[in-house]
């Protein structure tokens, strides 16, 4: 693109200028053409002139403004006020504004009770937060989905020649379990995935090895008020609760944990405590984002619950992420 000097800005139009200079997502450079007609797909189509009253800049500034901008998508800073530019589009532009709001509101907050938790996770209800998530949580105004004829799967590593059967790849008995995302040691829970992939990733420490896998399939019909925290980014301008759309932003409710011999796993207490406050709420259940998968898992707090059933018995999967070797 040729280079050209561009006009300097007095003081009053720089303060303009700051307005709207990371507005500028695309232009007619990024989009694709027919002919010679501009195919307008990214961004939201505005006309230049009609963003810069939108922000109330004066006119007498709009000519120098427009020369100074630049496109974050390709660099494009031949814009006057004839042209078209690509802002974000309305959703993005709210869901921005209110993950903004709850870091804003939430962020400090979550990191200091997940710090308290560590050292008090018995006296975690003397914090702040923590009551406020509790209090959440029993409003039973959080989203909720209900599992109807709902296939779900669960996964384990062959070890050996054993041939397990459906119980082998249930819930681990009460005494058994060690802690999990939303259960205490000891606590007998279902994990399950909504996809077989999905439960496979859950179960490896790395997802690109091949493996041989058991897998038992679920069917599901009938379990009611599962706590949904499986959220996208889409998903968040739907999502009321400012709390948990800080808590799900920064990935306090999924992050990951090392598959070590610890006991010790402290990024588990805070999500221990969430179920906690779901069972005593009367919840069956929470829907949560898979840490290493795009689908969701959930876990289920009575695993002898009678809307469970294994389908057939476990089937041996080979997990083999490589592509084929084309000759």
């Amino acid at each position: 693109m040729p280079q050209f000097r561009q006009p300097r800005l007095s003081k009053q139009a720089k303060n303009h200028f700051q307005k709207v200079k990371d507005l500028i997502k695309y232009c007619s450079y990024d989009q694709p053409y027919d002919s010679s007609d501009v195919i307008w797909l990214y961004g939201q189509k505005r006309g230049l002139v009609d963003l810069l009253n939108t922000y109330k800049i004066p006119a007498i500034y709009h000519a120098d403004i427009a020369a100074n901008l630049v496109c974050k998508s390709c660099g494009n800073n031949e814009f006057n006020l004839k042209s078209f530019v690509g802002t974000e589009d309305d959703k993005n532009n709210q869901i921005h504004v209110k993950l903004v709001e709850a870091d804003r509101k939430f962020k400090k907050k979550i990191i200091d009770l997940q710090e308290y938790i560590k050292f008090y996770p018995s006296l975690v209800l003397d914090n702040p937060l923590a009551r406020k998530i509790q209090k959440e949580i029993e409003s039973q105004t959080l989203p909720i989905c209900i599992l109807d004829n709902f296939y779900c799967f669960r996964s384990r590593i062959v070890g050996d020649a054993k041939v397990f059967n459906s119980v082998d790849l249930g819930a681990p008995e009460v005494g058994i379990a060690r802690i999990g995302r939303y259960n205490h040691p000891g606590q007998s829970v279902l994990y399950v995935s909504e996809s077989r992939d999905c439960s496979v990733a859950e179960i490896l420490d790395d997802y690109h090895q091949p493996a041989l896998i058991w897998v038992q399939k679920y069917h599901i019909d009938g379990i009611d008020n599962i706590l949904d925290l499986k959220i996208d980014w889409g998903g968040f301008l739907n999502f009321e609760s400012i709390l948990f759309t800080a808590l799900l932003n920064n990935n306090v409710l999924e992050r990951r944990m090392s598959r070590d011999n610890s006991t010790w796993k402290p990024g588990y207490l805070l999500t221990n405590f969430i179920a906690d406050c779901a069972k005593k709420a009367k919840y069956n259940g929470i829907r949560y984002n898979s840490s290493k998968y795009s689908d969701s898992n959930i876990v289920l707090f009575d695993p002898k619950h009678k809307s469970i059933e294994a389908v057939d018995k476990p089937d041996i999967f080979i997990h083999d992420p490589k592509p084929p070797v084309v000759s």
